[in-house]
């Protein structure tokens, strides 16, 4: 080859590459530069989702009875404006047809029912994840005692009063008498009727007054303690 063209042909490869090494290098470097915003672009998608989720179900009372009103509060994993919730209520394994939102009536459940609830979280955006709660079961509720008045007493003479008490769950009860103990005192277990034969000396042991106490129990054997108190007066 003459060495002109040589020449020639070396000074073609030099200029071509001069120009072609910058634009190569900006390539690379807009290139590296898409990598890492696609990379931190899934990044930020998976925080986003990892935040945007339920990390909690509470409820609320922690331990019902069958005549509360039973509701759940989702707790988020971080904080959204606005917010709406699907939730599905689970009662003894079977789910409620109605929709009931994030409270379930005492009318849809008794004593000893296990329930349950899956939420999921709408932002109008986005869905969290459906989060299942805990178990949790309706309690055993306890009697309430009915209060009544009770005149005042004139002796001697028999005193007579009905022992009056419900139960939340409809369960059966039974009265117990707690005290005075064997003061004479009779008291039917399943009526509540209460008689005591009282006479002046036994009232003035007692010093004008009496106090009975009692139980109501329900057939598990939950108890609630009540009281009477009896004030004497002479007969006219």
């Amino acid at each position: 080859m003459k060495p002109r063209l040589l020449l020639g042909l070396i000074f073609v490869v030099l200029a071509w590459c001069a120009c072609s090494s910058p634009r190569t290098d900006d390539e690379a470097a807009a290139s590296g530069r898409r990598r890492a915003a696609k990379k931190a672009e899934k990044k930020a998608a998976a925080l986003a989702a990892e935040e945007f989720k339920i990390k909690e179900l509470r409820f609320s009372p922690a331990a019902p009875f069958s005549s509360n009103r039973l509701t759940v509060e989702p707790v988020l994993a971080a904080p959204v404006e606005e917010v709406e919730y699907q939730v599905r209520w689970f009662i003894n394994d079977k789910e409620i047809e109605l929709s009931t939102g994030l409270a379930l009536e005492p009318s849809l459940y008794k004593k000893k029912d296990w329930i349950y609830c899956l939420v999921q979280a709408d932002s109008g955006q986005r869905l969290s994840p459906w989060v299942r709660s805990g178990m949790i079961q309706i309690l055993n509720a306890p009697p309430v005692i009915v209060q009544t008045s009770v005149p005042p007493f004139s002796i001697p003479g028999t005193f007579t009063h009905r022992l009056l008490a419900e139960d939340p769950d409809k369960d059966p009860l039974t009265f117990a008498l707690v005290s005075p103990q064997d003061a004479g005192i009779q008291l039917h277990k399943d009526t509540g009727e209460l008689s005591w034969n009282l006479d002046n000396e036994r009232v003035a042991k007692l010093q004008g007054k009496a106090e009975i106490r009692f139980a109501a129990v329900d057939s598990d054997g939950e108890r609630t303690e009540g009281s009477l108190v009896i004030q004497f007066q002479q007969k006219k």
